[in-house]
């Protein structure tokens, strides 16, 4: 359920934004008089509206560059804990050319970036080509995870494992093996690093916890610095108050990649973004979500490169750390609870970076409307770093995060400012003056001071043999030109800039047609008698063709302007007629205007209803669940007690029992084996019953046969008696009465002799 509500609180915080930033970039689109050529609004099924496909969308970075008509190289750098990353590189202009005294510059994207982002905006607007046209060798980094760093030389990118990270290691692990990398390969002993975004935080992450790469930056320039966010806006804050319990946001989220540029997103934002201009307005507002609104700086056809580059892929920890900053309002490494924590850090709570050890010269560049780099948050920056040579804010005050890299006005409003700077870096060897700036700084006036000023003034005195050292510090407060210090070290230090003028050779020509006093127009008269006679022959001479010259040029300056007088009136009655017709225009897209402009009003106000009623929801869902959320700690904190308390009971009793129950188990099971083992020999028994079987089987038949003859021969034994009783009876009564006796004792023997015969009978039959 806490899943649930903090995931509908963010889209629809989202989606409130997207709504309402689409109504006014639809009221933005309507036509007026700045719209020449304009025919109404936008219409949803009008394909005249599809951007034309642009090569750049599906090509990788190396190939852009190639299509550009610039070098591009690819290297593959191995990290410390086995990550293989890809970079690219410029190695010179167009034109083949390269400074051998300027150091190389890395330029290194932010979240969900890459390398594209530093020359998707086409060579007149993009850091890297501008760069290589200047002479520098460009170098692109791509940070573990993105679309071009997806390998390792154990892990698998479909593991949980390999997805383990956070700016913590790209600082830790990734540039400092790309810088290395640089060096070796150019022989330079030092570099320029240009971050945007996370590139930022990365440079802050390494410079802290390595101040030994501070001597291999010779500068640092530092597009919307990311690194303290506690006032950021971004809706990345929702998942903030969640931050602290690292194993709950990995279960709600998810680990692994986040937002990677499969090519099913790329088919996505292909065939949902690039057909028409509202699906295109809605695809452009999702982009500002989490950097800012800027409609008006937003180039429409660069979306279709921008969504075939970018999202480039994260890790989901790293988001799940951006929010602990949040959370937390401290720059520090990642929070994963106190018990973890005390295994790595040695502490409950991470230590936070230690931006003291930060001395590379640092520029930071800022705007207003960043949704992830506070205006606040930079100030907080820059009071922690040690060595911020130059804080620049951009004026416009709608310039946004992704504005650094891809505004319409780019180079009027910050791009031209950075590369001057670079330049001015590149110029002048901070080397010598290093021990002076550390010295300073502890002394009064040093929060005044700036080193800019003190750059500016040396390069712009190594053009000038007149300027005096007091000029050099005009700009400077009272305080900073009035400290022996600083008047030592313009007086010891600066005076060999200073006075290192060049020679410049003068056209004689140029010097004579200059001067006011020099009458050119003169006959041989004059020539001889006039303020000339001094001169020689070759002098005259040189004079009289210098004469003509003159005139010949005055001549044709008069043909030109003649000719740039009529060119001027043909101009202006040109001009007129363009009025005339503007007019007209402007009179046609008027009436339309206030048409197209009703109808925006109406659809305006709906879509404002809708997203205020969106945003109420929001506030809604948040108190419930932070509700929600209060409710499941209590709950959670009870029922762990209570689990915890009864499976102790159990667990000990259980132990008991089973012990017991086991051991007196065991030793009547060894019993049993025991006794019969010793007294019952079970196969022996079996074949002794069985052959006791087959005995009494065996008699019993021998009985059966005998009692079955029994029968008979006691009947013929009975008829034997019978017949002999007979004889005797019949003797017996011729004889007398005195033999009667005999035949009563044999009837009472031939009666017990039958009765003994069916009891026998019938225990036979029993015992069968």
């Amino acid at each position: 359920m806490m899943l649930f509500c903090a995931t509908v609180v963010v889209l629809l915080d989202a989606a409130a934004s997207v709504f309402a930033s689409s109504v006014s970039a639809a009221s933005a689109y309507a036509p007026t008089e700045s719209t020449p050529g304009a025919a109404g609004p936008y219409a949803i099924d009008d394909p005249r509206f599809c951007l034309p496909y642009d090569p750049d969308a599906d090509l990788p970075t190396p190939r852009i560059i190639l299509r550009h008509g610039y070098p591009a190289e690819k290297h593959i750098v191995k990290t410390e804990d086995g990550y293989l990353l890809e970079v690219h590189r410029i190695p010179h202009g167009k034109t083949r050319f390269r400074d051998p005294e300027k150091p190389p510059i890395l330029l290194q994207h932010g979240l969900l970036g890459s390398s594209s982002d530093f020359i998707i905006n086409g060579p007149e607007k993009s850091y890297a080509y501008i760069l290589a046209d200047l002479g520098y060798d460009v170098w692109l980094g791509n940070c573990r995870g993105n679309t071009y760093s997806k390998h390792h030389v154990k892990l698998d990118p479909k593991s949980n494992d390999f997805w383990n990270f956070s700016f913590h290691e790209m600082g830790e692990y990734d540039l400092p093996a790309v810088i290395d990398f640089i060096l070796m390969t150019t022989g330079h002993r030092d570099l320029l690093y240009m971050g945007h975004s996370m590139g930022t935080t990365m440079f802050f992450v390494m410079a802290s916890t390595k101040p030994e790469y501070n001597e291999k930056i010779r500068a640092q320039f530092s597009l919307a610095p990311v690194a303290f966010m506690s006032r950021a806006k971004t809706p990345v804050r929702y998942l903030a108050p969640f931050a602290d319990d690292y194993m709950k946001m990995i279960e709600w989220i998810g680990t692994g990649e986040f937002l990677g540029h499969t090519s099913f997103m790329k088919k996505v934002f292909k065939y949902m973004c690039e057909f028409y201009m509202l699906e295109e307005i809605i695809c452009e507002q999702y982009i500002f979500v989490l950097t800012g609104f800027d409609r008006d700086q937003f180039n429409r056809t660069l979306l279709p490169v921008i969504l075939g580059h970018t999202p480039a892929g994260a890790s989901t920890k790293t988001l799940v750390h951006y929010a602990q900053e949040i959370a937390s309002a401290k720059f520090r490494p990642f929070d994963y609870g106190p018990e973890e924590n005390l295994v790595k850090y040695g502490t409950k709570e991470p230590i936070d970076y230690d931006l003291s050890k930060i001395t590379t010269p640092v520029s930071l560049y800022h705007s207003l409307n960043d949704l992830m780099a506070n205006e606040q948050d930079v100030t907080e920056l820059q009071k922690r770093l040690p060595n911020v040579i130059n804080s620049h804010q951009v004026e416009y005050p709608q310039f946004n995060h992704l504005d650094f890299l891809w505004a319409t006005d780019i180079r009027k409003l910050i791009m031209d400012r950075v590369l001057s700077d670079v330049q001015k870096v590149t110029a002048f060897d901070f080397t010598p003056y290093e021990s002076f700036y550390e010295t300073f700084s502890k002394t009064e006036g040093a929060s005044s001071f700036n080193v800019t000023n003190l750059i500016d003034s040396l390069i712009s005195a190594r053009h000038n043999s007149s300027v005096e050292l007091g000029d050099i510090s005009a700009n400077f407060p009272e305080e900073v030109r009035s400290s022996k210090l600083v008047q030592a070290f313009l007086i010891n230090k600066l005076s060999a800039e200073v006075r290192h003028s060049k020679e410049e050779l003068v056209d004689p020509a140029l010097e004579a047609r200059e001067s006011e006093d020099v009458d050119l127009e003169y006959d041989d008269a004059e020539e001889q008698n006039g303020p000339h006679a001094t001169l020689g022959p070759l002098q005259l001479s040189w004079k009289k063709k210098a004469a003509k010259a003159v005139k010949f040029y005055d001549r044709t300056v008069q043909i030109f302007k003649a000719k740039l007088a009529k060119y001027e009136r043909t101009y202006h009655r040109n001009l007129e007629k363009i009025d005339n017709k503007m007019t007209n225009v402007k009179e046609k897209f008027s009436k339309i205007n206030d048409r197209v402009g009703e109808h925006v009003a109406n659809v305006s106000n709906r879509l404002m209803d809708v997203g205020s009623r969106l945003a109420n929801v929001s506030s809604r869902l948040a108190n419930v669940g932070n509700k929600i959320h209060e409710k499941y700690n209590n709950t959670a904190h009870k029922l762990h007690e209570k689990y915890n308390n009864t499976m102790h009971k159990f667990s000990h009793r259980y132990d008991n029992t089973v012990s017991n129950s086991l051991s007196s188990i065991k030793a009547k099971i060894a019993d049993y084996e025991r006794f019969f083992r010793e007294k019952y020999n079970i196969e022996a028994k079996k074949q002794a019953y069985d052959d006791f079987i087959e005995s009494m089987r065996t008699k019993a038949k021998e009985i059966e046969q005998k009692f079955l003859g029994l029968p008979r021969k006691m009947a013929d034994k009975y008829n034997d008696f019978k017949s002999y009783v007979k004889k005797d009876r019949t003797k017996e009564e011729i004889s007398g009465s005195e033999k009667k006796r005999p035949d009563e004792d044999g009837e009472e023997r031939l009666e017990s002799i039958e009765s003994k015969e069916t009891e026998r009978k019938s225990n036979h039959d029993k015992e069968s």
